[in-house]
């Protein structure tokens, strides 16, 4: 991920692959990966100008793909795995990349099913059935929160895909 410059490090010198994601970061992720460059109008009330991260987020706001609550976005919060999922599915539509549609069998393997949201269920069955997302061992962990290295990882699927 850094060599395609998908990810940077932390600090200029480190990769810190066990940092949490923050939302900020994913959506300048998103962009990068999918060459996502435009944006315009308004960015959420919390997103402040300046911010390395401004710029993707009103990207990723203005695509469709970026969404929060009463105008917030929460950019220096972790992101949790149901939450990715959920960007994550929606740059790929952007994106034009198509995936066999997941469904709640997809997610009952898992021991945790029952935490995940309603407004996650197919996002995450989409990114499961398509090897994307594996979860770890027997659970999908939907509230946790998503590492550097995890997310590198599952990007890393992602671009082997649709290279």
């Amino acid at each position: 991920m850094y060599n395609h410059s998908v990810m940077t490090g932390v600090g200029g010198s480190s990769f810190a692959p066990s940092n949490t994601l923050t939302r900020g970061d994913f959506m300048l992720m998103l962009c990068r990966a999918f060459a996502f460059d435009s944006g315009s109008g308004s960015n959420f009330s919390d997103v402040a100008a300046g911010t390395y991260y401004y710029q993707a987020i009103l990207t990723t706001k203005t695509l469709g793909i970026a969404q929060g609550s009463s105008n917030q976005f929460y950019p220096t919060q972790g992101i949790t795995r149901q939450d990715g999922a959920v960007f994550l599915l929606r740059a790929l539509n952007v994106a034009g990349v198509s995936l066999q549609a997941g469904s709640t069998s997809d997610l009952s393997q898992f021991s945790d099913v029952g935490k995940v949201q309603s407004y996650a269920s197919s996002s995450l069955a989409t990114l499961v059935r398509n090897g994307i997302l594996v979860g770890d061992g027997s659970a999908i962990n939907p509230e946790g929160i998503v590492s550097r290295a995890e997310m590198a990882v599952i990007l890393h699927r992602v671009l082997q895909m649709t290279r």
